[in-house]
C-alpha cells in the first residue's frame, strides 16, 4: 500500500458482519469539488473487526491477507480545476514561487530584471492584476492591522443618507472649457506598482498619517447597464484622532458614459469638494492627495489636451492650487480592502442605481461648468 501523506487523517469506522463489502464514498473538501471513494475487502472480517484504517499495513484476518484503502478522486467535471484554485492551496515562499510562473513572458523579464528570480521582497504585477498579488496584499493587511478601518469603512455606508445624492449631466463635461494659463496638471501625478500601491492606500489609515493640514479624498465611478454613478469619499482628521467619514454620492443623468468616464467625474467633483473643504477652513490644508483606482484618469491627467474631461479636470485642478495647496493625484489597487476606496465604490454603486421616488432630486449645476 503507497503512503498516503500527512494531509489524509484516519476515519472512524463502525464494526461490520463477517461476508460483508463495504464501499464507502466521504467527501473530505466539503465544498462539493471532489468525490473521494473508497473500496474496502472485507470479505473476512469477523464480527467485531473494523476496516483498515488509513496508513496502515494491509491485515491478515482468518488466514487471508485483506488489501489497504484504494482511493480514487473523481471530480464532478471533467474539466480541471482552475490555476487560481490550486494556488490558493499554497502558502508561503512556494505559493509567491507559482505566482510568478503564471505571468506572461515580458512580466517575468521585468521582475527578474529588477529583483533576481526569487530574491524579491515583494511580489510585482503589472497592470492591476489584483488577484495575482493578494498573498502580499493579505501579508499588508495584516501588517499594518486595517481591519477595523475597514469595518468603520462599512458602516459609513450604512450610515450614508441617500437624499444627499445629487444629479449630474455629464453632457457639459464633453464640451471644451475655458482655459486660462497652460494645459498642464498642477501636481503630481503617482502611480506606484500595485504592492507598493496598496501599501501606501493602507498607510493612509493609520494614525501616522494623521495630520491636520493634509486632506486625502476617495474616488470611484459605477457603470452598471443603464446605471451611472460615481462618488466622493473623505475623512480629515483632529488633534485627537480621525473624524467621522463623509462621501457624496452623484447620479449622472444623460450620456451614457463608461466606467472610465465616471471615474474622471469622480476626479473633478473630488477637486470641487477639496476646494469647498479649503474654504469652509481656511489656512487650514496645505496638502491635498486624490486617490483613484483608475489608470485611465492618471493618463488623462497627463494629457489633458487629449479629451475634455481631461480639461475640465485641469480647469480644477488649476483653481485648487490658487488656494497654495499641494495637490498630488495617486492610483491606488480597486477592490483590495482598502476603506476610503470600498466606501467610494459602493456610494458609487448607490448613487448609480438611486430612485428618487418622493424625494427632491438635487440638479448640479455648477456656474463655471454651463
Amino acid at each position: 500500500m503507497s503512503d498516503m501523506g500527512a494531509d489524509f487523517i484516519p476515519l472512524d469506522t463502525t464494526p461490520v458482519d463477517a461476508g460483508a463489502t463495504v464501499t464507502t464514498a466521504i467527501d473530505l473538501t466539503g465544498d462539493g469539488e471532489t468525490k473521494v471513494r473508497f473500496g474496502v475487502s472485507c470479505a473476512l472480517l469477523q464480527p467485531g473487526d473494523s476496516p483498515p484504517l488509513f496508513g496502515l499495513p494491509n491485515r491478515t484476518v482468518g488466514g487471508e491477507e485483506i488489501l489497504g484503502i484504494e482511493m480514487q478522486q473523481r471530480h464532478r467535471s471533467s474539466t480541471p480545476p482552475s490555476t487560481s484554485r490550486r494556488s490558493a492551496r499554497l502558502r508561503g515562499s512556494a505559493r509567491a514561487s507559482n505566482l510568478l510562473s503564471r505571468h506572461s513572458y515580458n512580466n517575468q523579464k521585468q521582475f527578474k530584471a529588477k529583483w533576481g528570480a526569487k530574491n524579491a521582497p515583494e511580489l510585482l504585477i503589472i497592470d492591476g492584476a489584483h488577484a495575482n498579488f493578494s498573498f502580499w496584499k493579505d501579508k499588508v493587511y495584516q501588517e499594518l492591522a486595517i481591519a477595523a478601518e475597514h469595518k468603520i469603512s462599512r458602516l459609513a455606508v450604512r450610515m450614508f443618507n441617500k437624499q444627499t445624492i445629487t444629479t449630474v449631466v455629464p453632457n457639459r463635461y464633453l464640451r471644451p472649457p475655458t482655459l486660462d494659463g497652460q494645459l498642464e496638471f498642477p501636481g503630481a501625478i503617482e502611480r506606484l506598482e500595485p504592492v507598493p500601491a496598496v501599501r501606501q492606500a493602507y498607510q493612509e489609515h493609520t494614525s501616522a498619517r494623521r495630520d491636520t493640514a493634509r486632506m486625502v479624498l476617495w474616488t470611484d465611478g459605477s457603470a452598471r447597464k443603464l446605471h451611472r454613478g460615481f462618488a466622493v469619499a473623505w475623512r480629515l482628521s483632529t488633534a485627537t484622532g480621525w473624524d467621522r467619514w463623509e462621501a457624496a454620492g452623484y447620479k449622472a443623468i444623460g450620456e451614457l458614459l463608461d466606467s472610465s468616464g465616471m471615474e474622471a467625474l469622480a476626479v473633478i467633483k473630488a477637486l470641487d469638494k477639496a476646494h469647498e473643504l479649503i474654504l469652509r477652513f481656511p489656512g487650514r490644508f496645505t496638502a491635498i492627495a486624490i486617490y483613484t483606482d483608475a489608470t485611465f484618469v492618471l493618463e488623462t491627467a497627463k494629457r489633458p489636451a487629449k479629451s475634455s474631461l481631461g480639461r475640465h479636470l485641469v480647469k480644477k485642478a488649476n483653481l485648487l492650487r490658487q488656494c497654495a495647496a499641494e495637490i498630488s493625484l495617486r492610483w491606488c489597487p480597486g477592490h483590495s480592502k482598502v476603506p476610503g476606496n470600498e466606501l467610494a465604490d459602493r456610494i458609487a454603486g448607490l448613487a448609480g442605481s438611486h430612485v428618487y421616488k418622493n424625494m427632491t432630486e438635487v440638479v448640479d449645476l455648477s456656474d463655471d461648468d454651463v
